[in-house]
């Protein structure tokens, strides 16, 4: 078995966030280690953390939701979320491995797909036909999907302009939202199998897996299949990317990390492990620029605390973010860009890429993307991660680049480098 090659001029989303100071935007005492995995086992309620090697290194929650759990992803803030089908909820957890809240709605009767949104996460709920979405302390940004043809969506990923795909088992079909939450189209059909597991691969494609055959395929933007091969005849649920850029895919059994050839190359969990996902990357950051605007004089920036940089080797996504964590750390400089960009997420789509799973570096370059939220914002951005190849993994060891972002008459550019990182 071959599997298309990933690595090479590979397309990603990224995403550059600035968000307001909240509990959750803290830093955490203890974080998931950066490319470990964590997989969920409902036969034991509980989830696991493992080396990317496959070596177990603890196991916690034992929580009577988890014996439902499915999808698991991470938020710019360290905390894990888990979706949970029955009981309809997504807990949180933090890197101490601890409960730290939960997140229910009559909106979210059964939660099995998650994603990353522009602004917090997506959330497919299998038995009500929707799809909600939250911000990352939990509260809820809006619901949509019904009216539509979404029929039992179990994954989701989000594409280009903001665009959001749920596949459907029962229909056999993804389908498509704008970044409003307006149904644009459906495809796939009876003549493939049923959907579950959605990603938005790191070549720009969209992959689908199967559980009822074990098979993954890959469409374009025009929701053409260019590609099926036969994974797991167990059948696949959900996957993501390991920090090499390979497929790491869950079977219901087990997780398993393939290297580009197709073969696996570690196994993570046991029993039944519906979801499992890449601990991101999260560095320390620094910002340094100057925000200008017409009839004013210039004013530095030189952000040296608590501003992170995030980096989610399982989509290929990035983010940036204000962290304030006490009363202090409020400085005229820092209201200076909170206040021109508390309101906004900048997403912008560009290209990643890396010769190969030895190259030491990765680049995203882009342009932002305005969203519903960003009012008139425009702007730039190029950072470059630097890594090394860790027992025969890539792993980024730092980051920098530069940006320019323009609203309401502001402009605001400079530098992003990175000073280590916090969950190494």
């Amino acid at each position: 078995m071959k599997l298309t090659p990933v690595l090479a001029s590979l397309a990603s989303i990224a995403v550059l966030v600035v968000a307001a100071p909240s509990a959750l935007a803290q830093a955490l005492p203890i974080s998931f280690k950066a490319g470990n995995v964590l997989v969920n086992n409902p036969d034991t309620s509980t989830l696991k953390e493992y080396l990317p090697d496959g070596t177990f290194v603890r196991e916690f929650g034992f929580d009577s939701d988890l014996d439902q759990a499915e999808q698991i992803v991470f938020g710019p803030n360290g905390v894990a979320y888990v979706a949970c089908y029955s009981p309809g909820k997504i807990l949180m957890y933090d890197g101490l491995g601890a409960q730290i809240d939960e997140i229910v709605d009559p909106d979210l009767s059964s939660g099995r797909g998650l994603a990353l949104s522009a602004r917090g996460i997506y959330a497919t709920s299998y038995s009500s036909d929707r799809i909600v979405e939250f911000d990352f302390s939990g509260n809820k940004l809006r619901m949509f999907g019904l009216g539509s043809p979404l029929d039992s969506p179990v994954g989701i990923a989000v594409g280009e302009g903001g665009h959001v795909f749920a596949g459907s088992i029962a229909g056999k079909l993804v389908h498509e939202f704008d970044a409003d939450g307006r149904w644009l189209r459906s495809f796939g059909g009876a003549d493939q199998p049923h959907c579950s597991g959605l990603a938005r691969g790191p070549d720009g494609m969209l992959w689908v897996g199967s559980y009822q055959d074990g098979s993954i395929m890959r469409f374009d933007a025009d929701g053409t299949k260019l590609s099926e091969v036969t994974m797991d005849g167990n059948g696949v649920m959900f996957f993501g990317f390991g920090a090499d850029g390979n497929l790491m895919m869950s079977n219901g059994f087990s997780v398993t990390h393939f290297d580009s050839s197709g073969s696996p190359q570690a196994g993570f969990g046991g029993g039944h492990t519906h979801g499992g996902t890449t601990v991101p990357f999260r560095f320390k950051a620094q910002l340094t620029g100057v925000i200008s605007e017409t009839g004013e004089a210039a004013r530095k920036v030189n952000l040296k605390k608590n501003v992170a940089l995030t980096y989610w080797p399982a989509n290929g996504m990035l983010s940036v973010q204000l962290e304030l964590v006490q009363q202090s750390d409020v400085t005229p400089q820092v209201v200076d860009v909170y206040e021109m960009l508390k309101t906004t997420v900048m997403v912008f789509h560009g290209e990643e890429s890396r010769a190969s799973p030895t190259t030491k570096a990765r680049s995203f370059v882009g342009s932002y993307v305005p969203l519903k939220t960003m009012e008139n914002g425009i702007g730039n951005v190029s950072v470059g991660l630097t890594g090394k190849v860790v027992n025969g993994l890539w792993r980024p060891t730092k980051a920098s680049g530069s940006f320019d972002f323009s609203r309401n008459g502001k402009t605001f550019r400079g530098v992003i480098k990175t000073k280590g990182l916090l969950n190494g």
